[in-house]
């Protein structure tokens, strides 16, 4: 498995394992567990310490040193943000040079080190590219030792342009690996319309899985939690409502709308306490927006933690928002309902391949209207009845989706069914 990124959310001020990228972990833990010896390889700067995943998975962590990857990831986001960082809606389009030297650069170094690592190990009877850098590499180490390719990909930001084929294309760096030939692509059903991408990209359907994630209903659905005791330490009085979000501080997620709707929610309703948890470029922006908008007493901002302590947090919410861009189908929203919470969101992407409104969720249709989110909002803050009406609907929704075990098994009967009749290298 070839990737710039890595299983933990690494951070210069989070080294914490269970922190950030659930589907890569559970990727390599289901192929693991599945009776695959699983070696990722990683430009991720090296971090001492850090748990073995499994017997039968190994990390190969080490930088690129021809290039300092984080500051070109840095000079990239700063294209995207702008000077100020600014939280606003930002739209990227073409890839900014710094993303494409990296791409580049990640390439070449990556495939070397592929092909060095697999004839250093043996028989290697399949490449995984991980997302779009692992996706251009991967397909080098493929074609040097002559086994099949499969891609993966988390969802994708391109959906901000179908209908727009010219704007497709225009972001090269994301749309070329994307459509990069390989014998199977697996496509995260999040809701940000990937099959409909690889379409337009022109991926061969037959070729194509498109699957929601997994979610590990033992880990996440925890009624032992003492939500009592958790809402003490976050300042919560017992007659106040806590609103939840977790995820991390980045441009399409929209944090500053999170904030607006809780500002104009505020006006008409005090009783409520808000938690964010994640980190990320738009930290500081998003700190100074709450400010401005006379939230600070009514909004926590707690960082990045592991998983595990994240979803002690989401046991004990009442109700948990997520007002993003591109989709609202995201892991937190899974464990939302496997959780039974009563769940506030906005129609947009493929929210609606999870949730329905008034059955499971509030599904608010004008995503980008601060004002009826609120109105939403509102609607169940005030109606503790309604909260559990609907928190109900999302417990029963929860119980119909797969578990992570049930999702990597699909995935690995696909694989296998690529290798028959090849010969490993």
């Amino acid at each position: 498995m070839i990737s710039n990124l890595d299983v933990w959310l690494l951070t210069s001020s989070n080294v914490r394992p269970g922190t950030g990228n659930q589907d890569m972990y559970n990727t390599v833990l289901g192929y693991a567990r599945n009776g695959w010896e699983v070696h990722l390889l990683t430009d991720s700067r090296a971090v001492r310490g850090l748990p073995k995943i499994h017997d039968s998975v190994f990390c190969h962590r080490k930088p690129i040193r021809l290039l300092d990857a984080q500051q070109a990831v840095k000079r990239w986001l700063r294209s995207l943000l702008g000077e100020g960082g600014a939280a606003r809606s930002v739209r990227p389009h073409r890839p900014a040079p710094g993303m494409a030297r990296y791409m580049k650069v990640f390439r070449w170094a990556m495939s070397r080190r592929g092909v060095a690592l697999a004839r250093r190990l043996g028989p290697v009877d399949l490449v995984y590219g991980y997302e779009f850098f692992g996706a251009a590499a991967g397909r080098a180490v493929a074609d040097a030792l002559g086994v099949p390719l499969v891609t993966r990909f988390q969802g994708t930001e391109l959906c901000r342009w179908l209908g727009d084929p010219a704007a497709l294309l225009a972001d090269s760096v994301k749309a070329g690996a994307t459509r990069t030939p390989a014998d199977l692509v697996i496509m995260a059903n999040d809701g940000t319309q990937g099959d409909r991408v690889l379409d337009a990209l022109g991926v061969p359907r037959e070729k194509v899985r498109f699957w929601m994630n997994g979610v590990d209903k033992q880990d996440v659905f925890r009624p032992q939690v003492d939500a009592g005791a958790v809402r003490r330490s976050l300042g919560i009085d017992p007659g106040e409502v806590f609103i939840l979000h977790t995820g991390r501080l980045f441009h399409w997620k929209r944090i500053d709308r999170h904030l607006e709707v809780l500002a104009r929610v505020r006006r008409q309703f005090e009783g409520f306490r808000a938690v964010f948890i994640g980190d990320g470029p738009e930290r500081e922006a998003v700190l100074a927006l709450c400010t401005s908008l006379g939230l600070d007493d009514r909004v926590r901002f707690l960082g990045a933690m592991p998983h595990g302590q994240v979803m002690d947090y989401l046991n004990a919410c009442d109700i948990y928002i997520s007002f993003y861009d591109l989709s609202n189908l995201s892991n937190s929203l899974i464990e939302s309902c496997v959780c039974g919470k009563c769940i506030v969101t906005t129609a947009v992407g493929g929210t609606g391949d999870l949730v329905t409104d008034g059955a499971n969720a509030v599904v608010v249709p004008e995503h980008d209207d601060p004002d009826r989110i609120a109105a939403g909002l509102l609607r169940v803050l005030r109606d503790p009845g309604e909260r559990a009406r609907l928190a109900e609907g999302a417990r029963c929704r929860g119980c119909e989706l797969l578990t992570w075990q049930e999702r990597m098994q699909m995935e690995v009967a696909e694989v296998e069914k690529v290798l028959v009749g090849r010969t490993p290298a």
